[in-house]
């Protein structure tokens, strides 16, 4: 799997700068950007694409901590974190992290060039260590802030320097949504079945929308049945045409009109 970090940077960014609370980016490293809010406090956001452990973990909040600075983790939801609605027994890292935010994980994603910054919540059962996974909606950068959280028994013990976001009342979500100010990101399909459309066509998970024509077409000259006399030609053209119709709707753009 690829993903194209940029992209989710610049989602980031463009949050942080419509954020009330935002003061100012003082640093964009891409996969790490430093922010200062309006109330002087800074904070480290780290993007994250590949394995961590314990040792990492807590090397990151000890640096920024050193630098005055609260840590906040988005990690990539397809390579590090489990589906949504499924029965999950958690790393330990992960329990690292579901210690320090409160039973969620910050998550990224990102189809082309669209990105979503996300919690996932793990929610303990009754007895025994299993969770169960559950995507939540967009976070908002407005509801960022800090604080110090205090963890022992675990798999890291001290106390931490985090920035997280608040849960939004759900009275004042309802007289938002009544007012026509609330704003909802586009509902996102499963991560397999979005990334086996691209597989059908033979594509990079972040190809862009003249990628995706490109060989659509050339697809279509080789399966289409005027062209190609095979007894499954007709099922594979249709295979092509839906596939090529969720991507193109992923990246925003107009569905194709039939090949067929």
């Amino acid at each position: 799997m690829r993903i194209n970090i940029n992209w989710v940077n610049q989602h980031l960014i463009e949050e942080l700068y419509s954020a009330p609370i935002v003061a100012s980016v003082l640093h964009d490293g891409f996969d790490i950007v430093l922010v200062e809010l309006t109330s002087g406090e800074q904070i480290a956001i780290h993007l994250i694409e590949r394995d961590i452990d314990i040792a990492y973990i807590q090397a990151v909040l000890e640096q920024n901590a050193a630098n005055g600075r609260f840590t906040l983790f988005f990690l990539w939801s397809a390579m590090l974190l489990p589906e949504h609605g499924e029965r999950y027994l958690p790393y330990d890292w992960m329990m690292t992290l579901l210690e320090l935010y409160g039973d969620k994980i910050y998550a990224f994603e990102n189809y082309g060039q669209n990105a979503w910054l996300f919690p996932v919540y793990f929610e303990p059962e009754p007895s025994g260590l299993w969770r169960q996974v559950h995507y939540g909606e967009a976070v908002d950068m407005a509801a960022l802030h800090c604080q110090v959280v205090h963890t022992e028994g675990g798999f890291l013990n001290g106390k931490w320097r985090i920035a997280t976001f608040s849960a939004e009342p759900q009275p004042q979500r309802e007289r938002r949504q009544r007012a026509g100010r609330h704003h909802r990101e586009p509902q996102r399909p499963s991560r397999a079945a979005i990334f086996a459309y691209y597989d059908l066509l033979g594509l990079a998970y972040d190809a862009d929308a003249e990628t995706v024509k490109r060989e659509y077409r050339r697809l279509a000259l080789k399966f289409h049945p005027d062209y190609n006399k095979a007894p499954d030609a007709t099922e594979r053209m249709q295979a092509i045409n839906a596939a090529y119709a969720k991507i193109m709707e992923y990246l925003g753009e107009d569905e194709p009109k039939s090949s067929e």
